[in-house]
């Protein structure tokens, strides 16, 4: 029975969202795996109880885009320029190798033209990054195969797109209205959203502290830049891209800004595409048999051996362990959003004896591919972030012991909050630790917004309320095992502005623990280049490692330039 009552209907889904992790808990499954299952049994294929119309659609779309979004602003921009030959290359073999394999069995087993072979091309190469949630939730977003696997994909849907547009062109006939496009609006748009964007940006968020206010502002400019990718000619999907490159570095992996847009499209959006993909698939292909059994399951077949060949190319080339290569496969094996824009094209291409280049059983087949694909790549995807993130933690050597101790006033809160996020990255699995010079209800209210800042990114914060026999920091610092104090440089100068206060020089002179005065101009997420000032034999000194690790940390999170 189709429910209408569109309360009933999202109360419905949100049940559903609600329930998968628990499910996928007791079945030992992706979550990812459960809501495509949850689409395919509630959808109009199966118990008829939800319809893929427009809500779905919208809200589908936005999920689409957020997978994209999210995938492209937690990426390492670092560990991508330093392994981007590495994307490069495996972009060109996930593309080519489905291709040649793709075109092959297309034209000469399953009998098919040379339009509708090439239109198959792209269907085998095009993938979506649609497990990428799996591996941000594992913690492994800005692992070096993660950052390959993207840069690939987004060389692979690039160069699949390209190819589907001299298809569509080629049946259209070329025009001068398409060569102004991609000769004068696509140049115009990629240097908007890489140069006007950054400039925006920085301006907004050191002008504009409204938590709200960035979330609306950072959507805004990811959905504006799919929309226009749109209008050029190109795909929103890769709009959405460009833009979370474009932003990257103006949202740190550890700030409060980065876990409520991720908290948005992880908790609704993009489950919401997940569902509309599950609901579009008709089983009833596989109980029908014949003719359409058999190319679903030579697609299958295709489809996920041009990827994982790809993928171990890849991982003999570059010297990637096995674990690695399977994350690698499982990113780029599931067909979603890039397949769904192909086939939609494909029944709308026309060729000369009057027929779509794509017959009604190629796109049932493809929605079958896309159901199965997922599912697989789901599993290894799950299976290989489990693996590596375990490997991770065993080598996590160095800071294993740091603990940090901010010193907030009224002045510095959110700053120094945020930047001992950060720097803890290096070491989460420790609360940070925060002492006030304020007294009473004052100090209360300087705590109150460091743990309501801290609580944004699911972090603990614990006060270190300072007894009358506390006045020697050091001595707190000793007692608490504190590794690095964090403190405004406000309150460290004397009164008379002219000097370091007491209470620092202690610290400096008794302690050998890593000490950050900061004067925090600017918000932290806007800095754009961080000097490093090194004394001669500063490599001899005690904690030498330990503030070069986290200098370059800090570079690394914030996408900064680092200068020595």
């Amino acid at each position: 029975m189709l429910i209408t009552d569109l309360t009933l209907i999202f109360t419905l889904v949100l049940f559903i969202i609600w329930m998968a992790p628990s499910v996928a808990r007791w079945l030992r499954m992706p979550s990812v795996v459960i809501l495509l299952t949850a689409g395919i049994i509630l959808g109009e294929h199966g118990l008829g109880l939800l319809r893929y119309d427009q809500s779905f659609q919208l809200l589908g779309r936005i999920g689409m885009l957020y997978i994209m979004f999210l995938s492209a602003i937690e990426m390492d921009l670092e560990g991508f320029k330093r392994s981007r030959g590495k994307g490069l290359m495996f972009g060109m073999l996930t593309f080519a190798v489905p291709m040649v394999l793709g075109l092959l069995t297309s034209r000469y087993m399953l009998g098919m033209g040379w339009g509708s072979s090439m239109m198959m091309v792209t269907v085998y190469a095009a993938h979506t990054l649609l497990t990428y949630p799996i591996v941000s939730r594992g913690g492994l977003a800005r692992h070096r195969v993660v950052s390959i696997a993207v840069g690939g994909t987004i060389v692979c849907v690039t160069l699949a797109l390209l190819l589907l547009t001299a298809i569509t062109s080629y049946y259209d006939g070329v025009n001068w209205i398409l060569l102004l496009r991609y000769l004068v609006l696509i140049p115009l748009y990629l240097l908007m959203v890489f140069f006007v964007y950054p400039k925006i940006t920085r301006r907004y968020l050191k002008s504009n502290p409204d938590p709200m206010l960035q979330v609306i502002f950072v959507l805004t400019m990811v959905f504006l830049s799919a929309y226009i990718a749109d209008m050029v000619g190109l795909q929103g999907i890769l709009g959405a891209f460009f833009a979370g490159l474009a932003l990257n570095k103006f949202v740190p992996a550890s700030s409060p800004l980065m876990n409520r847009v991720a908290f948005l499209g992880n908790a609704l959006f993009i489950p919401f595409f997940l569902l509309g993909v599950g609901m579009l698939v008709d089983v009833s292909v596989f109980l029908h048999g014949g003719e359409a059994l058999v190319l679903a399951s030579v697609m299958l077949v295709v489809a996920l051996a041009g990827k994982w060949l790809a993928a171990w190319l890849t991982a003999r080339l570059a010297g990637m362990a096995h674990g690695e290569r399977r994350l690698l496969f499982g990113l780029s094996g599931a067909k979603a959003a890039a397949t769904l824009a192909v086939i939609m094209i494909g029944r709308q291409i026309i060729d000369s004896e009057g027929l779509p280049l794509l017959s009604q059983q190629v796109v049932s087949a493809a929605i079958v591919l896309i159901l199965i694909s997922c599912l697989i790549s789901s599993l290894v995807t799950d299976r290989a972030v489990k693996q590596l993130a375990q490997e991770q933690k065993n080598n996590r050597r160095l800071n294993d012991d740091q603990q940090l101790l901010l010193a907030l006033d009224n002045d510095s809160v959110r700053d120094i909050v945020m930047l001992g996020l950060i720097i803890n990255r290096l070491s989460p699995q420790r609360p940070l630790l925060a002492i006030t010079p304020e007294k009473g209800q004052e100090a209360k209210d300087v705590m109150n917004r460091a743990e309501r800042t801290a609580a944004a990114v699911d972090e603990k914060l614990e006060w270190v309320k300072l007894r009358q026999t506390d006045m020697n920091i050091a001595a707190v610092m000793r007692r608490q095992g504190v590794s690095t104090y964090i403190v405004n440089a406000r309150q460290c100068i004397h009164d008379n502005g002219l000097r370091w206060n007491d209470a620092i020089i202690d610290i400096l002179n008794t302690t050998s623990r890593q000490t950050m005065i900061c004067n925090m101009v600017q918000p932290v997420n806007t800095v754009r280049r961080i000097l490093v000032a090194v004394p001669r034999y500063a490599d001899r000194e005690i904690g030498f490692r330990q503030w070069l690790a986290t200098i370059c940390h800090l570079a690394s999170e914030l996408g900064a330039k680092l200068i020595i």
